[in-house]
């Protein structure tokens, strides 16, 4: 029997899914959405100087 050798499942990058997302790849878009959701909401938050638009912006869609 042929075992297969063991390598880590690394974390895709951002890179990676971004290229995923481009050929339609709707599930690359929530992980990276749900991976850059607190920085997206810090950002609206300091452009906008509102929690409610920041919060509007960044609404969670995708929560589980």
């Amino acid at each position: 029997m042929l075992e297969k050798p063991m390598t880590p499942d690394l974390p895709e990058t951002d890179d990676d899914l971004l290229i995923r997302m481009r050929s339609g790849d709707e599930r690359a878009f929530v992980a990276l959405y749900r991976r850059r959701q607190a920085a997206i909401y810090r950002f609206a938050l300091h452009m906008s100087g509102s929690a409610t638009v920041a919060e509007d912006v960044t609404r969670k869609y995708f929560s589980p």
